[in-house]
């Protein structure tokens, strides 16, 4: 005997459904109007950056917060190279200033430099050499890594812009 109160051994088709008649399928509709969702549909992820040290860290301008995380993205991206790159410390302060900053060049050696004094300061020389290519070299690879940082909205952006052929082209 069936009481509809859902003990063990009820058929469902008694079991009580709030009002609406046993085996009957609610009708389910979602509120916004629109259809169920596709299982096959794919919902669009938040862009990361295509560095993984970097995650999170992108520019955006689609965003309210759009100059903090400019500012937020750029201090990450600096201390990445910084942590990163050789002579990265060069590099990072050329980011943190937005433009290359040229490491000092060494002065000529004295008149009358002993041996030592002149080795010396050729090895100052082929630092100071190695200082700049790798700055030059550093700023190209810092263009792709800003660039796989940059979401599709901001990379349209830049492209539209008339000087960008001879941005992106620049030694």
């Amino acid at each position: 005997m069936s009481t509809g109160s859902g003990e063990p051994g009820e058929s469902k088709a008694s079991a009580p459904n709030d009002g609406r008649e046993a085996g009957k399928k609610k009708n389910w509709q979602p509120r916004n109007g629109g259809g169920e969702m596709p299982h096959n549909a794919h919902r669009q992820t938040k862009f990361e950056g295509k560095c993984a040290d970097l995650k999170g860290h992108v520019y955006d301008c689609s965003t309210s917060k759009q100059a903090d995380q400019f500012n937020k993205t750029t201090k990450e991206i600096s201390e990445y190279v910084g942590r990163t790159y050789t002579y990265g410390g060069d590099t990072q302060l050329a980011i943190e200033n937005l433009g290359i900053v040229e490491p000092p060049e060494p002065d000529d050696p004295p008149e009358g430099a002993t041996a030592t004094k002149r080795h010396i300061w050729e090895k100052c020389v082929d630092e100071y050499v190695k200082r700049t290519t790798h700055m030059t070299e550093n700023i190209k690879s810092i263009f792709s890594l800003v660039w796989g940082q940059c979401t599709d909205i901001m990379r349209q952006k830049i492209e539209a812009l008339s000087d960008f052929a001879d941005m992106s082209s620049k030694d």
